[in-house]
């Protein structure tokens, strides 16, 4: 992604849900801001490849809800970073097993 992506999720059944995921920052560390409905839900210093998985967030049941990805930092473009690359795209972070799950009961 660049410095911004959106995702737009739907649960069937309402109730609290966590997001887990694998992300990869371009070439440095860069910070994620994790976003839904526009409530910062998580932040996270991403130094290499590592999973995550958020806190809780609420899901209304058959209702579209938004979750923005945020990279303060912005990105680079590969070209302009790295000699030798003809990459044009401006990247930030990677994201890979992205999955939005229920939330496990508190002991």
């Amino acid at each position: 992604m660049a410095n911004d992506a959106t995702l737009y999720v739907k649960a069937a059944t309402e109730g609290r849900y966590q997001l887990a995921l694998v992300a990869h920052p371009f070439r440095v560390s860069r910070h994620l801001q994790i976003y839904v409905n526009e409530e910062l839900v998580e932040e996270y210093e991403v130094g290499g490849l590592q999973d995550y998985l958020t806190s809780p967030f609420v899901l209304k049941s058959d209702q579209w809800t938004t979750m923005r990805f945020h990279v303060p930092e912005g990105c680079e473009v590969p070209s302009q970073a790295t000699e030798g690359q003809e990459d044009p795209r401006c990247l930030s972070m990677l994201f890979q097993a992205l999955n939005v799950l229920p939330a496990e009961a508190e002991a």
